[in-house]
């Protein structure tokens, strides 16, 4: 997802307030004079993510808003805990918001609802993917220290490890190299066991306890639900959720949830650079034959754009 030259990104730190109060703030969609929406406000409960375009103009005008949203709900912004990341700013601009505005700035990435952003979208991988492997596996090594079954470390694994990764994978929908899964998939292997033989065939292990297996989960196929769940709320009405808005807008001229739909053989041209789309593509296009999840022309494959469907072509 790319952001306008100029552009600022801006965590900063709401104090609670009940949805009735601080929701009509932060959720309207804007439009601008050619009619396409701006996304500009993400927030969650007290967590409120600005993306700003010209910051040397737009943050005196935001600093006033606060004032104001300030002075009639009687809360405050924390601005020493408020942290900014620019986006093509020379550093003589840099130093001039960071002095007039009491912003910290920070180049490299910042941290918002647990996730690591990068200025660059090849970053986030390894500052948050990464990092979580690299963390789950000294956690694994820590906890195998301890006298516990192979049964309860199965469970360990459902009930500490699992929540943490399916979080990322539900939060920052981006390309995850089955490799790096399988990798930590045979550490989760090793820790159950304790490092010593197998006491059931891995098809036991794996199959959902209802039908008499251990369910010990499967990271990989964890991945792709994650995704494929993406893919199914982007079929909500409009302004269901923004950023089902966001995607579906960067996908233009084509819609995401009819797009989908679509043999390879008979889709237009795909335009869009959305990391979050593609990745969602990428694991719908591997797992709907492989599962039969549709059947070859679905009911819900449109007409237009269609390349099976020559009169779908047409302009008019």
């Amino acid at each position: 997802m790319g952001l306008d030259r100029d552009a600022l990104c801006l965590p900063s730190s709401l104090p609670y307030l009940s949805n009735s109060f601080y929701r009509p703030f932060v959720t309207p969609p804007y439009y601008r004079s050619d009619g396409r929406e701006e996304y500009k406000v993400s927030a969650y409960a007290d967590d409120v993510l600005l993306t700003l375009s010209h910051p040397s103009a737009s943050i005196p005008h935001l600093l006033s808003l606060l004032r104001d949203f300030s002075a009639v709900s009687g809360y405050k912004v924390n601005l020493e805990k408020s942290v900014a990341m620019p986006f093509s700013l020379s550093d003589s601009i840099c130093r001039e918001i960071e002095r007039s505005s009491g912003f910290r700035l920070t180049r490299s990435s910042l941290k918002y609802l647990g996730v690591w952003l990068t200025p660059d979208v090849n970053g986030l991988h390894s500052l948050n993917y990464e990092a979580m492997f690299k963390l789950l596996g000294e956690d694994m090594e820590r906890w195998g220290r301890e006298g516990v079954s192979w049964i309860g470390r199965i469970n360990c694994i459902k009930m500490n490890l699992l929540p943490r990764l399916l979080y990322l994978f539900q939060a920052l929908p981006i390309w995850v190299c089955p490799r790096s899964l399988r990798q930590l998939q045979s550490q989760i292997e090793g820790f159950v066991w304790a490092g010593g033989r197998r006491r059931v065939s891995k098809y036991v292990l794996y199959r959902p306890k209802e039908r008499g297996g251990l369910g010990l989960p499967h990271l990989y196929k964890y991945f792709q639900a994650a995704q494929v769940a993406q893919f199914v709320m982007v079929h909500l009405p409009q302004h269901s959720q923004r950023w089902a808005d966001l995607e579906s807008d960067l996908f233009a001229p084509d819609l995401p949830q009819f797009y989908f739909w679509l043999p390879k053989e008979f889709r237009p041209l795909l335009r869009s650079t959305c990391t979050a789309t593609l990745t969602s593509l990428r694991v719908w296009d591997s797992v709907r034959d492989k599962f039969h999840l549709c059947s070859c022309y679905s009911p819900l494959m449109p007409y237009l754009r269609n390349r099976a469907f020559a009169p779908g072509l047409s302009p008019s």
